[in-house]
């Protein structure tokens, strides 16, 4: 068979697979018509092929090879224009379908979790604004006045839906936060100390500060109740003795020796031996006054260190003040002379130098303090004394004003 004749039948067949794929779109509509098309190109194909040429076996065998992937290629053909069409069309609406039941299924969901914090979702919803603040000057105006425009942008949009409203009936209103919380209040022991032969003039009073819920001890004070009208009184009431000494204050309460100097120091460096207040130191706004009534000299005062800055300090003086006050009446004067704890200062591994600042700083903040609570400088002295009466000169007294140790001069 000679290549003209192949060339042909190529062309021939090429022109058969065209007009096949021409007509597909009509055969998948009328299957009737395809098959009665396809016995008709199966019955003439011979006589279409041959056109009066006579073959061979071998020019059949090679037919048959050319033919061959055409009629695949064909096959392929009708696969991808009929059955994928249909399945892609499928896809898409159930794609379609299962989106828009998603959609509507999310929303209510959404609604449902959204309910309960509705107000919330409000604010978040709500558009958000902002204000862009353009200023012009007029250059024609002496004054140079300007003006301001402000143009307001929507952030964000409006929601297309509307949050149900939260049922608010029968609640009770939110009631309105504090500026700052209480201070914890701790609970109050007492303990009273005296001598059944000095009891009458004098008295130890010591307060613990207990926490209210765990019950431990969050700091303690301690002060020395000392009349001196009574301890005068008792001691005209013995004058009979010839051979007793005349009276002398600081010698009464040197009897004492409870290991608490600070009513012994008191009687020595402030008071005569009558406990009468000594010229020197008064001065300022303290004087004769204090030679009446009984007084409070404070040992100690300790809070641990968690508990500090809280007014646990003030709350323990009032404490004192209100036993020492219901328990014996006239008490007229608290007495104090400030000073610092070394083992609560950190002074390991410090200088001598760096130890005085430490020590000198810590003095200074407890006297600020005293001072903060209402006690004002004796004279020139180290002591402090606080009035129980609110109409006392010194309780008007600011602390800028208060007396200060001068500086070259020893302290007393």
């Amino acid at each position: 068979m000679s290549s003209t004749s192949i060339r042909q039948v190529r062309e021939q067949l090429e022109e058969i697979s065209y007009l096949m794929e021409r007509n597909l779109d009509f055969l998948s509509e009328n299957s009737s018509a395809a098959t009665t098309s396809k016995q008709r190109i199966r019955e003439n194909k011979g006589a279409k092929t041959t056109m009066s040429i006579t073959y061979d076996m071998q020019d059949r065998d090679q037919l048959e090879e050319i033919s061959y992937p055409l009629d695949e290629n064909i096959r392929n053909i009708f696969r991808r224009r009929q059955v994928p069409a249909r399945e892609k069309t499928l896809d898409n609406e159930i794609k379609s379908a299962v989106t828009s039941a998603s959609i509507e299924q999310s929303r209510d969901q959404m609604e449902e979790i959204c309910y309960p914090a509705d107000e919330d979702l409000k604010l978040i919803l709500k558009p958000r604004k902002t204000s862009t603040t353009t200023t012009t000057k007029n250059c024609n105006d002496e004054s140079n006045n300007t003006t301001t425009t402000a143009a307001t942008t929507e952030l964000s949009p409006t929601p297309s839906w509307t949050p149900t409203p939260f049922p608010t009936d029968g609640l009770p209103p939110t009631p309105p936060m504090s500026p700052e919380p209480s201070p914890l209040r701790p609970k109050y022991e007492y303990h009273i100390q005296f001598d059944t032969k000095l009891q009458h003039w004098t008295r130890n009073f010591i307060v613990f500060l207990i926490h209210p819920f765990t019950n431990r001890n969050m700091g303690q004070a301690q002060a020395r109740y000392l009349d001196r009208a009574a301890l005068l009184s008792i001691y005209k009431s013995k004058k009979q003795n010839p051979n007793q000494r005349p009276f002398c204050f600081s010698k009464s309460v040197e009897l004492l020796n409870d290991g608490n100097s600070d009513g012994l120091a008191l009687a020595q460096q402030l008071f005569d031996r009558d406990g009468l207040l000594m010229k020197r130191h008064s001065m300022g706004v303290w004087g004769q006054e204090l030679n009446k009534g009984a007084i409070l000299i404070l040992g100690y005062l300790l809070v641990k260190r968690e508990w500090r800055r809280q007014g646990m300090a003030g709350m323990a003086i009032r404490a004192l003040i209100e036993r020492a006050k219901t328990t014996k009446g006239d008490v007229r004067w608290m007495f104090v002379k400030p000073g610092t704890i070394k083992e609560d200062l950190e002074l390991e591994g410090k200088t001598e130098g760096e130890k005085e600042e430490i020590e000198k700083k810590a003095y200074e903040s407890a006297v600020r303090f005293y001072r903060s609570f209402g006690f004002r400088r004796v004279g020139y002295s180290e002591w402090f004394c606080l009035a129980m009466d609110e109409e006392h000169a010194s309780r008007k007294t600011a602390v800028e004003d208060d007396l200060e140790l001068p500086e070259k001069k020893d302290k007393i």
